[in-house]
């Protein structure tokens, strides 16, 4: 089948790289020229702007103005709210950048809006999950995270996020799809900056239905996988797979990483799975993937690597919403990479940023232990 999956055209990530430190030394700078109180003020303020622009995504707006500009009558009368009120929300949503007013109370579609547009690629479905209710109650109890060093979500819900979704299937629609939007910009990211040169077979572990490796694949023609995941998640990656037109070369093998893996291949690979657990379990998922791989293996971790410096960072943040959210997942420095791999039994070799929040962690076995 003819791939049907449009990646996202990323710039070398040196220049990613730049931006966002130019970006940051702007932030800084305009925090310096005014007074610290109005900084602040404007620092905790920004969940108002989140909240709008899930309003936005609930209502679906952005797809109501994919073919021309509105009127805030005409969408207020679309999706039946106060037309006023949504003049309000939409307003400041132009102020930000997401929309823009064309003419007065009339508005259209920005580059950052186009992502808010429906579909399983689309970050709408990372802002339903990330706002909803039942997450948003997770976050709102983070004092007893700081206090205990647990998930706050379990801690009101009895059960982890993962263990929440199997009981509440209609709850976990977005989240999946969010992962669907968050595979898509790492993949893209991979591929696009980093050589699999050389490997002629691949383990994604922990691959869910296959979205990684597909772009993997797809642009490694000579190259063939093994998806490892539960079994009852691998049963749904045929799909995704013929989408890429990789599927003739994907072995599909369902099992638990915390056991084993599949033995003998170049590399295996994992994204966003090593930032789920805390480093005792981190040892034992790295540990088998050493006694699995051969001498000249490698591991590839794709996750984001938080600097020691004090500069923002998305990873920063992502570690807070793994300490809300799962159940011991953080993410890591370098120097706590080196340390989880040192005691797996492999040896930390590289680290490449890419064009996205994300970097490679990259392994091999330590044969001197």
């Amino acid at each position: 089948m003819k791939n049907n999956v449009q990646l996202p055209k990323l710039p070398p990530a040196f220049i990613m790289r730049a931006v966002e430190k130019f970006r940051t030394f702007l932030s800084n700078l305009r925090k310096k020229l005014v007074p610290p109180e109005i900084a602040m003020l404007e620092q905790i303020t920004t969940f108002w702007l989140g909240h709008a622009i899930h309003t936005a995504a609930y209502f679906n707006i952005a797809d109501k103005l994919v073919e021309k500009p509105k009127t805030v009558k005409e969408l207020a009368d679309e999706i039946q709210c106060h037309e006023d009120t949504l003049y309000r929300i939409m307003r400041l949503l132009a102020s930000n950048g997401i929309f823009k007013e064309t003419e007065y109370r009339k508005f259209g579609l920005t580059p950052m809006g186009k992502t808010l547009v429906s579909g399983d690629q689309s970050i709408k479905n990372m802002v339903m999950f990330q706002y909803s209710e039942y997450y948003q109650k997770a976050w709102s109890n983070i004092i007893h995270s700081v206090k205990t060093g647990q998930p706050s979500f379990e801690s009101i819900y009895g059960v982890d996020i993962f263990k929440y979704f199997v009981e509440h299937p209609d709850q976990g629609e977005y989240f999946n799809k969010a992962m669907i939007f968050d595979s898509v910009q790492s993949g893209a990211a991979v591929v696009s900056g980093y050589s699999f040169a050389g490997c002629k077979s691949i383990v994604d572990f922990g691959g869910g239905h296959g979205f990684l490796l597909g772009c993997i694949l797809q642009s490694n023609p000579s190259m063939t996988g093994i998806l490892f995941d539960l079994p009852h998640v691998v049963e749904g990656a045929p799909e995704t797979l013929r989408t890429f037109g990789v599927e003739d070369r994907v072995q599909l093998v369902g099992g638990d990483f915390f056991k084993e893996l599949p033995e003998g291949a170049d590399a295996y690979i994992a994204r966003n799975i090593i930032h789920d657990w805390d480093d005792k379990a981190c040892i034992v998922i790295l540990k088998n993937i050493s006694r699995a791989m051969a001498d000249k293996s490698k591991v590839i971790i794709v996750d984001t690597v938080i600097s020691e410096d004090n500069e923002p960072s998305f990873g920063k943040m992502l570690d807070i919403n793994m300490l809300v959210g799962s159940s011991g997942g953080r993410e890591r420095t370098k120097k706590e990479y080196d340390s989880i791999f040192m005691k797996s039994g492999l040896k930390l070799t590289k680290i490449t940023p890419l064009a996205s929040p994300y970097s490679i962690i990259e392994g091999i076995k330590d044969i001197c232990l």
